[in-house]
């Protein structure tokens, strides 16, 4: 994970995976959490995820991806090789500072907490609630 302006990295940046299960019911699938893995970027601003190998996922959702870092909102990504696959080859994350408190407020991490159990993410979760906390927005 990188600033996009000045391309340093970020340290201590948090990234998860999560999926979800597809529930099918006789009106209207639905969908639960399933599982979820996190970690924290070292000092040059990398992370790893081993893969893990998950039996029984008829019907779990394909990964999904956040990241979360303070003061910050994601820019853009990079694979490396071009054409590779995003997070399971090299990927560059970009994120864009938020310079001004009105800026951090309007980007407010709200919505991503609410997707997944607190406890199957403590680290990125506890981020996420103090960075609020500390922020206190008014919606």
């Amino acid at each position: 994970m990188v600033d996009v302006e000045t391309g340093a990295p970020i340290p201590g940046a948090h990234f998860m995976v999560w999926w979800e299960r597809d529930n099918p019911n006789p009106v209207h699938w639905t969908q639960s959490f399933y599982d979820a893995q996190e970690t924290v970027t070292d000092a040059e601003g990398r992370f790893e995820i081993p893969r893990q190998r998950h039996f029984f996922t008829l019907l779990v959702s394909a990964p999904r991806f956040d990241a979360f870092v303070p003061g910050y909102v994601a820019e853009s990504s990079e694979v490396t090789p071009r054409g590779g696959q995003p997070y399971v080859d090299a990927t560059i994350l970009k994120m864009r500072r938020l310079e001004t408190r009105e800026q951090q407020c309007k980007h407010e991490p709200f919505g991503i907490g609410g997707r997944f159990p607190k406890s199957e993410t403590p680290k990125f979760s506890a981020a996420i609630d103090e960075y609020v906390e500390r922020l206190a927005c008014t919606r």
